[in-house]
């Protein structure tokens, strides 16, 4: 584990990783990389919403793959759902945002 200016990090296969519970309101608009397990998948109008819950610390996030990057790129909706079926931790990189004041990553990229 890897300590920067207070906050958790962590290192999987050479990449450093920002543990869940670190994620507050004052990383708003930071692009951030989590890593975890997928429950709750749901969808609505062409966009993917779920939660994912930290490998370390079991603290949970909501992610949202909005309609747009699920076009770009089929195959990161179809890894989310087999990520939730089959629970295995699945790396999310993304910018940090608050919706209903709610916590919330916007995804950019998913990936094993």
């Amino acid at each position: 584990m890897i300590y920067l200016e207070q906050k958790i990090f962590y290192v999987l296969d050479n990449d450093i990783f920002c543990d869940i519970k670190m994620i507050t309101e004052s990383k708003k608009d930071e692009y951030v990389k989590v890593t975890g397990f997928v429950n709750n998948v749901t969808e609505g109008k062409g966009h993917t919403f779920f939660y994912l819950k930290d490998v370390k610390s079991g603290s949970t996030i909501k992610v949202v793959l909005f309609r747009q990057e699920n076009e770009k790129n089929t195959g990161r909706r179809d890894l989310i759902k087999e990520a939730n079926q089959n629970m295995f931790p699945i790396n999310i990189e993304g910018k940090v945002d608050v919706y209903e004041n709610e916590l919330e990553i916007i995804a950019k990229k998913v990936y094993q």
